[in-house]
């Protein structure tokens, strides 16, 4: 998929939906509002680019196992599996440390890991040992979270021996409307895993290893008579793992009400000081560069959780940084055109090689493969660019500047944008051997676009000014400078049958 077409085509899309929906039959409004969709962002603003980051590998999970980090019981839920080094972290932190935490990293970094393998370790250890009840809760902000997250741990724990239930405002009561409900979502054949508990009847009577739901309903879980069941005396102290996802959104006014929820189920549960509380955010992810950061994080985890967190436990993602390169090679010149774009197709690397010849200032000799390719490119000085410069995100134009100002300063920014263009390409078709032995993209471009409606249109009533503006002012600068005086610009009203203008 090539992230830059898609954002070629919704744009002109955009642009045709409202050049279709408004027409002016004012030439000087209609030549305005055409140079502002071409020239100065009206409709949209430049595109956002990153790459996505390759994670430093971590023990495979038979190595924590052997290093009595998991259950051993872990390796059938996960088989085979790798986790990154943040994921291992965060493991150690609370298997072996027994400590709170908090994970702050990205999106796609796989943050559901920190806290899943160390509960399902936890709670295999216990149903082992003939523990009832709920050892953990999960609480997600929104009902799709807990929904797409809730599928995915149930197929993991099917014969696993343990079980999980989802109960939100949705989860229907009885067994028979519940098998009915999930009939309706997965089709008529579909049978729930041997690990799920539907319903909230029989929740009530066998309460699930682990609970997924809101904070909403939690309160309610708390109160009502009817699921009293789910905390009664002799299961009560089994919770262990109380996790917040989306931690960032627990601030101000809920932020307060969810600390204070927190607080009545460790009195109701009598897990004070007990409980290992883990809190995770990609949005806190960009604020951490320092132990200053980490420790403000472990502060505001403390006043939701009403528990000690320290700043060390506080875990951020590690890159793999076997997979970037120095490269050093470069075309003499830009020779790279729009029209070279046109022809390439992500699922057919053979039209990658036109861009390849662009930006090495070579033809490609090697093996028509992903992998051969990405070796070729390790030499290429704009890939080496691209990594170090996308650390962080950075709207197209700013990148090419710093392009235009680090390699190419004789050239002009535009076609700085094109030789980026085909290095972010070139990034996402050639592959290297990661850390953990697999064949990966050098890296993967993300384009993210941002649309807007257009501003409000105003013009000048005076006489042979005619100036209009979309930027917001309110009197006209065309009349100040040429000594006609202060003079105001009215908003401009279109009637649309007509596609006349009225000023208002």
């Amino acid at each position: 998929m090539d992230p830059f077409k898609i954002y070629k085509a919704v744009k002109e899309q955009y642009k045709s939906y409202i050049q279709t929906f408004q027409v002016f039959k004012n030439t000087e409004i209609r030549t305005f509002v055409e140079g502002g969709i071409n020239k100065r962002k009206m409709l949209w603003q430049e595109p956002v680019i990153q790459i996505s980051k390759r994670f430093k590998a971590g023990e495979p999970i038979s190595q924590l196992i052997i290093n009595k980090r998991l259950h051993t019981s872990c390796s059938d839920v996960y088989p085979g599996f790798i986790p990154y080094a943040h994921q291992q972290k965060s493991i150690e932190i609370v298997c072996q440390d027994k400590k709170n935490l908090v994970v702050t990293t990205g999106t796609g970094s796989g943050k559901s890991i920190c806290f899943e393998l160390p509960i399902v370790s936890y709670c295999l250890e216990q149903v082992e040992k003939g523990a009832k009840g709920i050892k953990a809760i999960i609480i997600y902000p929104m009902n799709a979270l807990a929904n797409t997250q809730y599928e995915e741990l149930a197929k993991k724990l099917n014969n696993s021996g343990l079980t999980i239930g989802l109960y939100t405002g949705d989860t229907e009561s009885s067994g028979e409307e519940a098998i009915k409900a999930y009939k309706d979502v997965f089709g008529e054949d579909a049978v729930p895993n041997n690990s799920e508990i539907i319903d909230r009847k029989q929740m009530q009577r066998t309460p699930p290893d682990i609970l997924i739901t809101n904070y909403v309903m939690l309160e309610l879980l708390l109160t009502r008579n009817d699921d009293a069941p789910l905390f009664r005396e002799e299961l009560k102290r089994n919770l262990r793992f109380l996790v917040l996802d989306e931690l960032h959104t627990y601030s101000g006014k809920q932020g307060a009400d969810v600390a204070c929820l927190i607080r009545r189920l460790k009195q109701k549960t009598e897990t004070k000081g007990k409980l290992i509380c883990i809190g995770t955010s990609a949005t806190m992810a960009n604020d951490i560069e320092n132990a200053n950061s980490a420790d403000a994080v472990a502060g505001f985890a403390e006043r939701i959780f009403g528990e000690q967190f320290l700043g060390s436990n506080v875990v951020v993602e590690e890159e793999d940084k076997t997979i970037e390169f120095d490269g050093n090679i470069i075309s003499p010149e830009v020779i790279i055109e729009e029209t070279d774009f046109d022809l390439f197709e992500s699922e057919n690397i053979s039209s990658a090689l036109p861009l390849f010849r662009a930006v090495m200032g070579y033809p490609y000799a090697g093996k028509i493969d992903n992998l051969s390719l990405g070796e070729e490119l390790k030499k290429s000085k704009v890939l080496s660019f691209l990594e170090k410069a996308l650390k962080e995100v950075m709207d197209f134009g700013a990148l090419a500047r710093k392009y235009k100002s680090a390699i190419r300063p004789d050239t002009s920014e535009d076609a700085c944008k094109l030789e980026i263009q085909a290095g972010l390409i070139l990034g996402m078709m050639g592959t290297v051997m990661s850390a953990m032995g697999r064949e990966v993209p050098r890296f993967v471009p993300k384009v993210h676009a941002f649309y807007n409606q257009g501003s409000e249109l105003r013009g000048c009533l005076t006489e042979k000014c005619g100036y209009l503006s979309d930027s917001g002012e309110t009197t006209c600068p065309k009349c100040e400078r040429e000594s006609r005086g202060a003079s105001t610009l009215y908003p401009l009203h279109f009637v649309v049958p007509v596609a006349r203008s009225i000023m208002g």
